[in-house]
């Protein structure tokens, strides 16, 4: 194993506005192109012959024996329109009207772009090239990250250290970012991103902060990295929405509200205000709530179910009656958490449940009406099977990093950025040009100039509705939509419904960092500030201080009277939002309680502008 390093990028001349690229190119053996995930320090591979991403990139031989991989700190910052940069790959396989045997050639590398630069001079860029077999090259990237752990996306963006530190006269790009941050912020203990603050994570977890110091804030962000994250441990909350109840963790814990008749809520009667399901302390990396059903991953890779059983959630091959208490599914494989923004491990639709496990690839178990499990046929299955591509031996649905689910439609994002969708197809729900069920994974397409539909790229988050319908997020920010528009859905006048996916005007510019789906909602969140609403209101889940049938153009969300602001995450309930404060953990809801699921005093039935609620 050996390390290639390049320190710095010398510009000869003056570059007004520009793009550089850093490019290793590899004979066609070396065409295996996988992600390597700094948090979950797995692969995943890559099918698509190129692309620019935030992920870490490997080439490799097909038996894995020889890989290359090219790290760099800098391109780890979220990615998108205005971004500095991102990791490239490209391939080029063999042609027959290239008959040179050279032309057949893999590459990869980095991408700098940049606004100006008062050259000539150096720009300073650590990447670096590991060379061995795959567990080498992984276990190699694994202590380059280590090296550069105060920059870990999860820590520490860039552009949310600059305003949450109100620093935007002081720190003009990246570079200034990172020395401000390492030489003054992380000292002071200031907040580096909106998914981390080093001071509450002191303050969240007391043995940490007696075992390092109160006031050790490198000590917390060390912490964190080498074992918090995978503990579940954290500053941010995490919210999951069902039918009629909600479920919200914090720091590896878990409280509930809301209707508890097919015991949602565990053991506890339904509760107002929530209550802490203590039988999960400690050990919880995320939730996931349906319609009768919570789901909760642990940090030891197992799942944990409770509430209804009517469809087989319980995964051990019984169907009916309730699940007091949470058990364990028996699920073949591992799964972790993932901490980019947006995604889930972990996907509920109506009767269908879904989960990815290390290796990318997706597990679903319940009832399989309309293909919706995935696996090529419509008989249900009450164990947890792998969703395959077709018939053909071991083609099983591999890559994957996010799932979703609404009603009879799953939807899953691969390490590509492309989304595959299986299940219930009418109103264009999978979003593929057609408005057939599907039983195996097909790719969500968007219609050309020519009305031909060319596969959606660049994704970063999927949600689905239970009306039929989803809408994704693409890296630079933009909002597309697809399937039913009974409810304007897809944010244009009510009625009709499109099967190719199509933009969706939200907020000024190109600026969404997250977005939910309810019933038959969207609301996203702008970097202007502003939570976006659009589609049904008949319960006030638009926050906009009124109900109406329709909302057809998206409309930013009231405040309200405890002043919403500064909003990081969001879910939705069939009729109701959540939505998220980063600076103290605030969870903001609004819309339809009438079995107590927002947690508020006084517990109205319909809640019209967002409150704070009691979680």
């Amino acid at each position: 194993m050996s390390f290639l390093h390049r320190p710095a990028l010398f510009i000869p001349e003056q570059v007004q506005k520009g793009v550089v690229q850093m490019t290793a190119v590899l004979p066609w053996e070396f065409s295996s192109v996988w992600t390597y995930d700094h948090v979950s320090k797995n692969y995943r591979q890559i099918r698509s012959l190129g692309g620019e991403d935030d992920s870490v990139k490997v080439l490799a031989t097909a038996d894995g024996t020889y890989a290359m991989g090219y790290y760099s700190a800098e391109l780890l910052q979220p990615y998108g329109t205005g971004s500095e940069g991102g990791y490239r790959w490209g391939l080029a396989p063999p042609n027959p009207n290239h008959p040179d045997p050279d032309f057949p050639c893999a590459g990869f590398g980095g991408q700098l772009r940049f606004e100006s630069f008062n050259g000539p001079g150096n720009r300073s860029d650590r990447s670096y090239l590991v060379i061995g077999n795959m567990d080498q090259v992984k276990s190699a990237l694994n202590t380059l990250h280590y090296q550069f752990r105060a920059l870990d996306p999860d820590v520490f963006n860039w552009r949310d250290y600059v305003s949450i530190n109100q620093l935007q006269g002081a720190v003009p790009n990246l570079r200034a970012a990172e020395d401000h941050w390492i030489n003054s912020g992380v000292p002071q203990g200031r907040a580096g991103s909106k998914t981390f603050s080093p001071v509450q994570y002191l303050q969240l977890n007391p043995d940490i902060a007696n075992a390092f110091g109160a006031t050790n804030y490198q000590g917390a962000i060390d912490h964190y990295l080498n074992s918090g994250r995978s503990e579940g441990r954290g500053t941010v909350t995490r919210p999951a929405s069902g039918m009629q109840h909600l479920l919200v963790t914090t720091n590896r814990n878990v409280n509930a509200s809301g209707q508890n008749i097919f015991s949602q809520l565990g053991t506890v009667a339904s509760p107002s205000p929530p209550t802490h399901i203590s039988s999960l302390d400690n050990t919880v990396t995320e939730v996931a709530a349906g319609d009768y059903t919570s789901f909760a991953v642990k940090n030891d890779g197992s799942l944990w179910v409770w509430g209804s059983n009517q469809y087989g959630a319980r995964g051990d091959g019984t169907t009916g009656g309730n699940i007091a208490s949470p058990v364990q599914v028996p699920l073949p494989a591992h799964i972790t958490t993932p901490t980019r923004g947006g995604k889930h491990v972990v996907a509920i639709g109506t009767s269908a449940y879904a989960a990815i496990d290390t290796d990318g690839q997706v597990w679903t178990w319940g009832a399989n009406w309309n293909g919706r499990l995935g696996d090529g046929t419509t008989t249900s299955h009450y164990t947890p099977a792998r969703v395959r591509k077709s018939s053909g031996p071991n083609d099983y649905l591999t890559g994957i990093v996010s799932i979703a689910a609404g009603g009879g439609t799953l939807a899953a994002i691969d390490a590509d950025a492309t989304i595959w969708t299986w299940g219930a197809g009418a109103n264009g729900a999978l979003g593929n040009g057609f408005t057939d069920d599907q039983s195996y994974p097909v790719q969500v397409m968007t219609a050309n100039s020519s009305n031909q539909g060319v596969t959606l790229v660049g994704l970063t988050q999927v949600v689905c509705g239970s009306s039929g319908f989803c809408i994704a997020l693409g890296r630079g920010g933009t909002v597309y939509g697809w399937g039913n528009n009974s409810f304007s859905q897809l944010g244009t006048a009510p009625g009709g419904s499109s099967a190719f996916a199509i933009p969706i005007p939200v907020g000024p510019g190109n600026s969404i960092d997250v977005i939910a789906a309810g019933a038959a909602h969207c609301i996203a969140h702008s970097s202007d500030g502003n939570v976006y609403g659009w589609g049904y209101n008949g319960r006030g889940q638009l926050g906009l201080g009124f109900t109406s049938v329709i909302q057809a153009s998206p409309a930013a969300m009231n405040a309200g009277p405890n002043g919403m602001n500064n909003i990081s995450d969001l879910a939705a309930g069939p009729n109701y939002s959540v939505m998220i404060r980063y600076t103290d953990r605030a969870v903001f809801v609004t819309g339809d309680n009438q079995s107590g699921q927002l947690g508020i005093p006084g517990n109205p039935p319909i809640q019209k502008l967002p409150v704070r609620s009691s979680f």
